[in-house]
């Protein structure tokens, strides 16, 4: 008499082997949820950027500091520099003295800023109304952002690097 076995039971006796086509069953199924994990992560990773930076956009940003080469300059008069991207895809920069304009989207670490464009120059100062000068650094700082920059924020803060530059915003 002939005794058939199942698989998954327990009955199987000392030194009896699952068949080969079972026992390459979970290691292929972990292998195909990692390269779809894997494959997920490199196609969504600016979504996550956009998803976890989200917060920055909408908000009028006021330059505090810009540090570049170990040295850290504090800008002289709050609210002179300040950042808004809006959801449009429109960012404006305001640098003390204009008004540039220009597009934006996300990047992997963070945003892009592009054609950015002069909208205005609103530097018309009475006498003795002049603001102290702004330390090179922080106007340097401040053109560095027209380009592809890294960027997070803990919501009260952002943090912006580029071109060897790190500005430190605060939300207005």
């Amino acid at each position: 008499m002939t005794q058939m076995l199942d698989h998954d039971s327990a009955e199987l006796g000392p030194g009896t082997r699952r068949p080969l086509r079972r026992r390459l069953v979970g290691p292929l199924a972990t292998l195909v949820i990692l390269a779809v994990l894997a494959l997920s992560w490199l196609i969504t990773g600016p979504m996550r950027t956009a998803g976890r930076l989200q917060d920055i956009v909408g908000i009028r940003w006021v330059l505090t500091s810009v540090s570049h080469d170990g040295r850290t300059a504090p800008v002289a008069r709050l609210g002179d520099h300040t950042l808004k991207m809006e959801s449009s895809g429109l960012i404006s920069i305001f640098d003390g003295c204009n008004y540039n304009n220009g597009d934006w989207s996300w990047t992997m670490t963070g945003f892009e800023a592009e054609h950015i464009e002069n909208g205005a120059v609103s530097c018309g100062y009475a006498p003795g109304t002049e603001p102290p000068p702004t330390d090179p650094i922080v106007t340097d700082g401040s053109r560095a952002l027209y380009g592809s920059v890294s960027a997070e924020t803990d919501f009260s803060t952002l943090t912006v690097g580029t071109d060897g530059y790190t500005l430190k915003y605060v939300r207005s």
